[in-house]
């Protein structure tokens, strides 16, 4: 009988780092959950999407650029550059 009891202590020492493992893990888990949602929700990253959104519009216009001189070998890209910059500043002056 006293084999038997110390047996089930035994088992029940071992058990225990194991219930207390997958509690710890449990709550990793969620704090890992929790600070992803709130990073998805921060200024932080909208800031970060802002920035990719207008570096990858502006290296568009520099590959679409690239394209072109290799295209046309002809063809002074300046020209376009001057009428937006001329557009732009036409636009600036008009009252809405």
């Amino acid at each position: 009988m006293l084999e038997s009891e110390l047996s089930k202590v035994w088992s029940d020492f071992e058990a225990r780092p194991k219930v207390e493992k997958k509690k710890y893990e449990d709550e990793l888990e969620a704090a890992k959950v929790t600070t992803v949602e709130t990073f998805k929700s921060s200024i932080e990253l909208r800031d970060i999407k802002v920035d990719f959104a207008s570096l990858s519009y502006i290296q568009e216009g520099i590959d679409l650029k690239e394209k072109l001189k290799k295209i046309l070998l002809d063809f002074n890209l300046e020209l376009l550059e001057s009428d937006n910059e001329e557009e732009a500043d036409e636009g600036g002056d008009r009252e809405v």
